[in-house]
C-alpha cells in the first residue's frame, strides 16, 4: 500500500510543483525569482513546509515520512523542492494575492484528485463507485478545472500585456534609430563622455 501511495503521489506532486513553480515566476522579474530560490535552504523553513503540509495534506505528509525512512536522497531532493516551492508561492503572494489562493486552491484539490482516484480504483461496489464518481467530480474537477481555466485565462492577459510592451519598445526603437546608432557608434569608438548627464 505504501508503495502504490508513494508511486501515487510523487508523480502528481512533482508535476504540480513544477507547474505551480513556474507560473508565479513568469509574473515578475527572473532575478527577482532566482534570487528567491537560490538562496540557501534552511532547517527552519523545512520545519515550517513540513508544518503546513502536515496540517493540510496530512496524507501526502505521511508519504514524506515514508520516503524519508526509506530514500533519505530522495527526501531531501523533495523537501529542497518544496521550500523553493514556497518561497515562490511567498513572492507570489506578496505580489498578486488572487493568484496565490488560486494556485493554493489548486494544489489542494490536485491532491484530493488522486486520492479520491485512488479510492474510486479500490471500490468495492458500482454503488460506491457511483458516489466516488459523483464526488470526484462535483467537489474535485468541476473546481480544479474552473480554476486553472482561470490561471490560463490570467496568464494570456499577462502574455498580451507583454507583448504589447514588446511592440512599443520596437516601435519606439524605430523611431530612434539614428539617435540610437549616433550612441553606440560613440560608445563603440570611444567618443561618449561618459561623465553625461
Amino acid at each position: 500500500m505504501k508503495r502504490h501511495l508513494f508511486i501515487m503521489l510523487i508523480v502528481p506532486l512533482a508535476f504540480f510543483l513544477v507547474a505551480a513553480a513556474l507560473t508565479p515566476q513568469q509574473a515578475y522579474s527572473q532575478e527577482e525569482a532566482a534570487s528567491f530560490v537560490t538562496v540557501p535552504l534552511n532547517e527552519d523553513e523545512k520545519e515550517s513546509v513540513l508544518a503546513r503540509i502536515k496540517r493540510e495534506h496530512p496524507e501526502v505528509y505521511d508519504w514524506l515520512l515514508f520516503v524519508e525512512i526509506h530514500n533519505r536522497e530522495q527526501y531531501t531532493q523533495i523537501t529542497n523542492e518544496l521550500i523553493k516551492f514556497e518561497r515562490i508561492m511567498r513572492l507570489c503572494e506578496q505580489h498578486d494575492p488572487d493568484r496565490y489562493q488560486r494556485l493554493r486552491a489548486i494544489q489542494s484539490l490536485s491532491f484530493q484528485e488522486r486520492l479520491l482516484a485512488e479510492q474510486y480504483k479500490k471500490a468495492k461496489s458500482e454503488e460506491e463507485e457511483r458516489g466516488l464518481k459523483r464526488r470526484i467530480m462535483r467537489e474535485v474537477l468541476d473546481k480544479l478545472f474552473d480554476l486553472k481555466l482561470e490561471e490560463r485565462k490570467v496568464e494570456v492577459k499577462e502574455l498580451e500585456d507583454k507583448l504589447r510592451k514588446i511592440k512599443e519598445e520596437i516601435a519606439q526603437r524605430e523611431r530612434r534609430k539614428k539617435e540610437i546608432l549616433d550612441q553606440h557608434f560613440e560608445e563603440i569608438t570611444g567618443q561618449l563622455d561618459y561623465m553625461q548627464w
